[in-house]
């Protein structure tokens, strides 16, 4: 499908009228089979460590499960999408925690693959960034990653294929990025949000920017935070 298609789509689900998103939502099946499925694939493809989640809020999840329509506020409703991070570096057995613990096994800094597929239209994208954890000074740094090795651009380029192949519409960046007077999210009830934040989240994005902040509070001689 034409990336032109994917965005007029966008607009009819995410739109100031929910008629059709509700639609969709409510003939989802919410028994894990998405979720073991997308697993399943992703075992195939790589041995590399990866984390599978889906950004629908729990309590959503509950009241479809429970057929309480009328709880579900369909101006709020999570992300209706599922975020893939893959680990790019190699020797690392597991994800851990997705946190230091990982940062530490790959001798302070995590490479990782991330994707956003939407559950609602059939598309998706991808971001490269790193997580740092520096132990000895205290401090996390997240950032973009600027170069990759050949067997990364090999990874990345391999998961992207897949999912073309599973008829799947790879978004650019720049589509990504691109606000619409039409398209709303819930963190936006005024429109004109990007169709990154309509489709896939509004509460995270590509890592454009390079993050430093520190895992605990420091204190100088006098006691101050």
């Amino acid at each position: 499908m034409e990336s032109t298609q994917i965005i007029e789509d966008a607009k009819k689900y995410f739109g100031k009228n929910r008629s059709l998103l509700k639609k969709r939502v409510l003939s989802f099946k919410i028994d894990g089979s998405e979720y073991r499925k997308l697993h399943k694939q992703l075992k195939s493809l790589t041995s590399q460590p990866f984390d599978l989640r889906y950004l629908i809020f729990d309590d959503v999840i509950d009241w479809i499960k429970e057929k309480k329509f009328s709880e579900i506020d369909w101006h709020w409703l999570g992300d209706l999408s599922w975020k893939i991070d893959i680990l790019l570096n190699e020797g690392v057995g597991k994800g851990y925690d997705w946190d230091k613990k990982l940062a530490l096994k790959c001798n302070g800094t995590a490479k990782i693959l991330r994707l956003y597929i939407s559950d609602v239209i059939p598309c998706f994208v991808i971001d490269t960034c790193y997580m740092t954890y520096s132990k000895k000074e205290n401090y996390y740094e997240f950032g973009p990653i600027i170069k990759l090795s050949n067997s990364e651009k090999q990874l990345v380029n391999q998961i992207k294929s897949f999912f073309k192949n599973q008829s799947l519409t790879f978004i650019d960046k720049k589509t990504a990025l691109t606000n619409h007077p039409e398209l709303y999210s819930d963190c936006n009830s005024d429109g004109n949000v990007t169709f990154f934040d309509a489709v896939f989240c509004d509460t995270s994005n590509y890592q454009d920017e390079i993050i430093r902040f520190n895992d605990n509070d420091i204190f100088d001689q006098t006691g101050k935070k």
